[in-house]
């Protein structure tokens, strides 16, 4: 798991440092629309955790007492969410910047910017998901299986209901509520990952990492490698399967044809369930699909694009909740990206437990993943000051190696001193 874990960390520091380099191709980018490489990374750090999560509390559990050990936990949690927050920011706009314009209203309106976007970063998500789950992650396999379900179905019935409309800055009704009691002053903002409600899809990722911990606590490493790659070839055929519903809002399929729907741009206020506002971008019925579609379609036509690779843009097939998106996460993504986290490990089993793999910068960053983020940010912004977004390949490649061989540096110079920082 090290292993796991520092690699991941390493694919965390690639794809954050080369994101704005146009010499490097789309795949190894974040993207809101399909399955990239870089998309692979933060799902993973929630498998991982979900396994560290499962491990530590069974231990803990008889040792210490519920109470203490969930203490324990929920103070880690919140120093993740402050972390999270002093490192990346409040969100707080130009207009916090003279003393003028303070009052009880902007600093209100502040925090509801807060809830909604700025918080939700990945220390943060991750801060959140794990007290979320303190109460069940120490649950039998069919409890968890059940929670996982109980997870996904939620969220996409919060979705269909505003969730969807929340977190794309489109009018929804939760918002023209929020606005009517209590003085929301958020909905200029969009979700930044995924938002408070995404935290049930993460939960599904850090359950099936504590379904992994199972596997192999139960296991030897042959067979534990075995019951891996499985779980990990069903959940990527689940997440793709429900991905191809996306194909149901192809334009030629009839997506954006028959007359829009009134919006909230009609109406004083949202309905719950109400369609997007730009029906130009956003399906007309981004989730609950329009099944009639399918009617006379033959198998290759309802097929998504794999994994990996872009769908047409939103002339030719409107955003939709079941494309393969981690804004959200939709379930199709944190399915499939989950999927590819235990498949992954899977082979990480075989080559370090039945093999003699050790890679030296796997198990640096691996020991000392928090210190390793946190020092990843600093050195990414000052090397980025001198790497120009268009300089060529060979160029950004000498940029990349330079900013791995700083932080690898300074994190195995802690190493060698047994400094470790952990919460």
């Amino acid at each position: 798991m090290d292993q796991f874990r520092g690699y991941t960390v390493a694919g965390m520091l690639l794809v954050n440092y080369i994101g704005d380099m146009e010499a490097f191709h789309d795949v190894l980018k974040h993207h809101s629309v399909y399955f990239s490489y870089a998309d692979s990374i933060m799902p993973s750090f929630f498998f991982a955790v979900g396994y560290s999560f499962r491990l530590t509390i069974l231990r803990r559990l008889p040792e210490f007492g519920t109470l203490r050990t969930w203490g324990t936990y929920v103070r880690r949690s919140l120093s993740l969410i402050l972390i999270s927050l002093m490192f990346f920011g409040l969100g707080a706009g130009e207009e916090y910047s003279e003393w003028s314009n303070y009052s009880w209203q902007s600093a209100w309106h502040l925090l509801t910017r807060i809830i909604k976007s700025d918080l939700w970063e990945t220390l943060a998500l991750i801060g959140v998901t794990q007290i979320v789950l303190l109460p069940f992650i120490n649950k039998s396999l069919r409890f968890r299986v059940g929670l996982i379900v109980g997870c996904l179905v939620a969220h996409a019935v919060l979705s269909y209901l505003f969730n969807f409309n929340f977190a794309h800055q489109q009018p929804n009704a939760l918002e023209d509520l929020l606005v009517r009691y209590i003085d929301w002053g958020a909905t200029d903002k969009r979700c930044w990952e995924s938002g408070p409600f995404g935290v049930l899809n993460w939960s599904v990722a850090m359950l099936l990492g504590s379904i992994a911990y199972d596997i192999v606590a139960a296991n030897p490493a042959s067979k534990a490698f075995g019951k891996l790659l499985t779980l990990g070839v069903v959940l990527m055929a689940i997440g793709y399967s429900i991905s191809c519903l996306t194909r149901l809002y192809d334009v030629d399929k009839g997506e954006g044809v028959q007359p829009a729907m009134a919006t909230s741009s009609d109406t004083t206020s949202a309905a719950w369930g109400a369609p997007p506002k730009n029906l130009e971008r956003f399906a007309e019925s981004p989730v609950w699909p329009p099944f009639e579609r399918a009617s006379g379609q033959d198998i290759p036509s309802m097929l998504a694009e794999p994994p990996f690779v872009p769908p047409p843009d939103q002339s030719l097939r409107r955003v939709n909740y079941w494309m393969m998106t981690k804004q959200l996460p939709s379930p199709s993504f944190i399915l499939f990206a989950s999927g590819f986290a235990s498949a992954l490990y899977a082979l990480f089993v075989l080559a370090c437990n039945i093999g003699p793999l050790r890679v030296g910068l796997f198990r640096t960053f691996g020991q000392n993943p928090l210190a390793t983020y946190l020092l990843h940010v600093v050195v990414g912004l000052t090397l980025h000051t001198v790497s120009p977004e268009d300089a060529p390949l060979w160029y950004c490649l000498a940029s990349v190696t330079v900013f791995f061989l700083i932080v690898y540096g300074i994190i195995r110079g802690l190493e060698k001193q047994g400094i470790y920082i952990r919460l």
